[in-house]
């Protein structure tokens, strides 16, 4: 047997419910393709910054990081220590900074409506909540369950404004149920709940209102920002930060160690070497602060001799000079990974 085993762990409610186990090192470059859609986009410096992570968003101008809290709301952390900056309890998952304010989701209060709190991201105080309206049946879920899935995404248009685009499951098929026979009458209702459901809407946060728009014309102007943003001639074997300054370059080490595989180099815009560090993953979605590059390491257990080490999802920020880590924090995981029927 392989001594390596990586198994996804850390359900929403903290206990260990292994779904699938990775038995050989290949399939840490794998898991890193799996980490988030999207992950070569990048935003230039100065400008709006995104998800580094499903509640995640990493702020290198402003020196700070927003996750969402393992005791709910939101955790502003400085980027040097990892300490805490402000806690709040008045939204659950941050989504974009822009301008000293982070726009964020808060917990549902009801069916029909996606609530949307933009916080002074120095202080962590309230300056306005914006209600976008959803289908009735659809509950803007801040985390997933085993039938029923909800994301939202904000990006910054390129006027400057907020755009939310949303997506809904509801009535997802359990893992392992048996489907209907052959010829069984379609259960039309259920069929359709099944069906994703999306939307967007542009966000006034000055008069705290949202106009609903067209899915896919919101993706469109969100696809064009990125692209006039992004950093250009990035090959496969290279990754631009979220924030459009640096380059992470992935090597495979021929005499990796077991849990060091891989080697990122990291340059800045110009192609001069900021660090070098070792992972475990080729590659993932990254943001540079300083000398330290930070980064969503996702759920897993090892193996080391006879015992198993457990690692839950974690924001890591690691020192580019000597690979060590700085600090790290614990995430909220939004996914629900189990129990699901055998």
């Amino acid at each position: 047997m392989n001594p390596l085993e990586i198994v996804p762990i850390i359900p929403q409610g903290g206990s260990v419910m292994p779904k699938s186990i990775l038995r050989s090192s290949w399939a840490l470059a794998l898991l890193a393709g799996l980490l988030a859609p999207g992950i070569a986009t990048a935003q230039a410096s100065g400008t709006p910054t995104g998800s580094l992570h499903d509640g995640v968003v990493v702020d290198a101008a402003s020196g700070a990081a927003y996750v969402m809290s393992r005791q709910g709301g939101i955790d502003a952390l400085d980027l040097t220590t990892g300490n805490v900056l402000w806690q709040s309890r008045d939204a659950a998952k941050p989504l974009l900074v822009q301008g000293g304010t982070l726009v964020a989701q808060a917990a549902p209060s009801q069916h029909g409506k996606l609530a949307v709190v933009a916080l002074d991201a120095k202080r962590g105080t309230v300056k306005q909540r914006v209600d976008v309206e959803l289908p009735a049946a659809v509950r803007a879920h801040v985390f997933d369950g085993p039938s029923q899935a909800f994301r939202v995404q904000a990006f910054s248009t390129a006027d400057n404004a907020v755009a939310v685009v949303w997506t809904a499951e509801e009535g997802r098929s359990f893992q392992g149920i048996m489907p209907e026979p052959e010829g069984a009458p379609a259960k039309s209702a259920v069929s359709a709940a099944a069906q994703p459901l999306r939307g967007a809407a542009r966000l006034d946060l000055g008069a705290g209102r949202a106009v609903p728009m067209a899915y896919e014309k919101a993706m469109s102007q969100k696809d064009s920002a990125i692209e006039a943003k992004s950093l250009k001639d990035v090959n496969p074997r290279q990754l631009t930060s979220l924030d459009g300054r640096h380059v992470l370059n992935s090597e495979r080490l021929p005499d990796g160690k077991l849990w060091a595989q891989y080697r990122w180099t990291v340059t800045d815009a110009d192609g001069a070497t900021v660090g070098t560090i070792e992972a475990p993953v080729s590659m993932a979605p990254f943001v540079v602060s300083g000398s330290r590059i930070l980064y969503v390491a996702q759920p897993s257990v090892r193996r080391e001799g006879n015992k198993m080490v457990e690692e839950p999802l974690r924001l890591r920020a690691l020192d580019l000079q000597t690979g060590a880590e700085m600090w790290t924090a614990l995430v909220t995981d939004s996914a629900y990974r189990g129990p699901f029927p055998p």
